[in-house]
């Protein structure tokens, strides 16, 4: 049995949402991380009857519900201060996280500094502290692990982590973020945040485009974070996070599922062990 649990991201897919599940399975694909949805529409995932339609074809096709991502908080960035509109929408997207992933029995929920977000300054990198420690304590009632998913260097992540100071806490380690944000060379990175890792997205991309190259045609350094991963003994979900439909990636097949296939396909030899 791989030790490396094959998922995707559900905005990834060329099929997103439950009704995607039956085709997950059908290509091999173990686990899948879910979205909030949009403050636009009420944050979906949030709604009951939603959330049933979910488990009921995860269980259906046996896909894992690994964690549910706040994506939002790229609109609505944690860097906002609380009592400002998006500093407070921020929470609200953190709270239904939260109470989405309880009543659904998943694990994690990840907070995002990307976009809107993102952390560039030190007053930006304070009022994400404070939603996160606030995020974990309103997560720990219900058992639930926060993650981070950052374009931070190694040296801010070990930062973070400190003054989060939570065992409920930890790190999606992204492949491109860091590169594509700042420049970090991630296998590196890769080793120096190797205590923190919950779980991994790999996706890869070339001339500073997210997204935009099967994995290890691009500019990342592919298959050396690869090598860090092996090298460090990770085991656990690592979520394809390639935009299957999305130009310039949808451009190389007519079908976005072929370019999957090619992708799950360079996935396995990849992980090979």
């Amino acid at each position: 049995m791989s030790r490396y649990t094959l998922g995707i991201c559900e905005w990834a897919f060329p099929l997103p949402g439950p009704a995607g599940f039956r085709l997950m399975k059908d290509y091999g694909i173990q686990s899948v991380q879910l979205d909030l949805g949009p403050y636009v529409t009420g944050f979906p995932l949030s709604v009951p009857e939603i959330q049933d339609v979910y488990l009921e074809e995860a269980e259906k096709n046996g896909i894992i519900l690994q964690s549910v991502a706040c994506s939002d908080l790229g609109l609505y960035g944690m860097v906002n201060p609380k009592g400002t509109v998006k500093g407070d929408i921020a929470m609200k997207c953190i709270r239904k996280g939260i109470e989405a992933a309880a009543r659904m029995g998943v694990p994690i929920v990840m907070l995002t500094n990307f976009r809107d977000g993102l952390i560039t300054d030190e007053t930006g990198f304070i009022n994400s502290v404070e939603k996160i420690k606030w995020a974990c304590e309103l997560a720990a009632e219900h058992g639930i692990t926060i993650a981070s998913e950052n374009a931070l260097s190694a040296e801010q992540n070990k930062r973070l982590i400190e003054m989060i100071n939570s065992n409920n806490f930890g790190l999606c380690f992204d492949t491109q973020n860091p590169y594509l944000r700042f420049g970090y060379y991630v296998p590196d990175m890769i080793c120096e945040l190797k205590d923190h890792i919950l779980f991994i997205h790999v996706k890869d991309g070339s001339n500073g485009n997210i997204s935009s190259e099967l994995l290890g045609d691009g500019d990342t350094s592919f298959a050396e974070s690869v090598r860090a991963i092996k090298e460090i003994g990770y085991s656990g979900h690592i979520l394809i996070e390639n935009y299957y439909n999305k130009r310039p990636l949808s451009d190389k097949a007519d079908n976005p599922f072929r370019l999957l296939e090619m992708d799950i396909e360079r996935f396995r030899e990849a992980f090979a062990e």
